[in-house]
């Protein structure tokens, strides 16, 4: 199995106000960083 397929997986979509789509992109970063694939 190659690593790609052992990452857990998580989509992120941010409701389309304003106010939500940076916090959300800065979550995905996060998540991506713990090891996430986005």
């Amino acid at each position: 199995m190659s690593e790609a397929s052992n990452k857990p997986h998580a989509l992120c979509i941010p409701y389309p106000s304003q106010g939500h789509i940076n916090p959300m992109l800065k979550l995905a970063k996060l998540l991506h960083h713990k090891g996430f694939h986005i």
